[in-house]
């Protein structure tokens, strides 16, 4: 894992190959392919710690601030040139690769999803978020724009543009807002 990730710092996600990795850690091809079916996996199992290490955080005792935070946070990993441009391109892998596109919701994008919702919910419970909200749409609306700004626009990726976000779709729901120099 360590060879692959410094393959893919140094010649990017889309040049990285088995046979490269496989090279690097001084293996053969078939060792990598024994626990990995692909470069994409093997970039799962790098980045899914990384990841889900900065976004997992202490709770603030506000569900809407915990979600505010994990916003922020995905908007730094994605903005992150060691991670977001590599995960862009293990995305565009998991669309013609099932078996990845299953690994990459099961690890990544389920157990984030979950902890949104649950955040949203609670906030529902606590008269934080109007009873009527939808929890799927409200988790789309505030993370979306970060993951078309990776995948799509390129446009940049900042704590201040997720605080905008967070701001804009929450204030349809809730009248709280983010205290902060950007308003």
């Amino acid at each position: 894992m360590k060879a692959a990730y410094e393959l893919c710092q140094q010649q990017g996600y889309a040049r990285l190959t088995i046979e490269g990795i496989a090279a690097r850690a001084g293996v053969g091809k078939q060792t990598i392919y024994r626990w990995w079916p692909s470069k994409g996996a093997v970039l799962l199992d790098v980045f899914v710690d990384q990841i889900v290490t900065r976004l997992d955080a202490a709770s603030t005792g506000s569900p809407l601030d915990d979600l505010r935070r994990r916003v922020e946070a995905t908007a730094e990993v994605l903005a992150d040139t060691t991670i977001g441009p590599h995960i862009a391109g293990l995305i565009s892998d998991a669309q013609g690769d099932p078996a990845l596109a299953k690994e990459l919701h099961e690890r990544l994008v389920a157990p984030a999803r979950a902890q949104h919702r649950g955040l949203i919910r609670t906030a529902q419970e606590r008269g934080e978020l109007r009873a009527g909200v939808d929890v799927d749409l409200m988790a789309d609306a505030v993370f979306a724009p970060l993951w078309f700004r990776l995948l799509v626009t390129k446009a940049q990726l900042s704590p201040e543009f997720a605080r905008d976000i967070t701001d804009t779709v929450m204030s349809g729901w809730t009248d709280v807002r983010t205290p902060g120099p950007h308003r």
